[in-house]
């Protein structure tokens, strides 16, 4: 609890929302090492949030956010068929919005790293922006895609206000391999953006 007057920004990595909510089962590790967020951390971020804080969610650990807070925002990609879409870690294009703080100093077209990640179903508004999509169309730049019509022009990278504060949900690994040249500026600007009055 209290999160808000110790941090200015929490960043979840790129797990799934349930394991970070349930955590490692008891008896799998030593018992410093097992459980999770659970409900009360869970409400301890959203509360963190709506007093001010920016959450950053990379990849999976976005639906958390997205359940927690409420954001009119929906991962498209979620339980598809691979007969409909299978990407299982390949470049793929992005257009970023570099007139965006959270998109600043990038390049107008890009490359991500997308391994099973998100593609969101946002539409902009006073409290969300679409700082990055996918490409329209000729997304893959390099290794395997199927179903490309799934995620091209969906959003990859959505601010969404919440109360007081903020989450930035990146939908793929944009550090991917500890850093990404063409995606890891993405967290630190969300990070360093952070309590500005946009």
């Amino acid at each position: 609890g209290s999160l808000r007057s110790g941090f200015d920004v929490i960043v979840l990595p790129g797990i799934a929302a349930q394991r970070l909510i349930d955590g490692n089962r008891k008896g799998a590790l030593p018992d410093e090492y097992v459980g999770g967020l659970g409900e009360a951390g869970v409400a301890a971020l959203k509360a963190f949030v709506e007093a001010g804080g920016t959450l950053v969610c990379i990849d999976g650990s976005a639906e958390l956010a997205i359940d927690a807070l409420g954001l009119p925002v929906k991962n498209v990609v979620a339980g598809l068929p691979a007969e409909q879409f299978f990407c299982p870690g390949s470049i793929v294009r992005l257009d970023i919005d570099a007139s965006q703080p959270v998109g600043f100093g990038m390049l107008p077209q890009n490359a991500a790293f997308f391994s099973f990640s998100s593609a969101y179903e946002a539409t902009p508004g006073p409290n969300l922006r679409v700082i990055a999509r996918y490409g329209a169309k000729d997304i893959l730049m390099s290794g395997w895609l199927e179903g490309e019509q799934a995620i091209a022009g969906r959003a990859a990278v959505v601010e969404a206000k919440a109360g007081l504060g903020r989450a930035v949900l990146i939908g793929f690994r944009a550090q991917h391999r500890g850093q990404s040249m063409a995606t890891f500026r993405l967290i630190f600007n969300a990070m360093l953006t952070s309590g500005q009055t946009q």
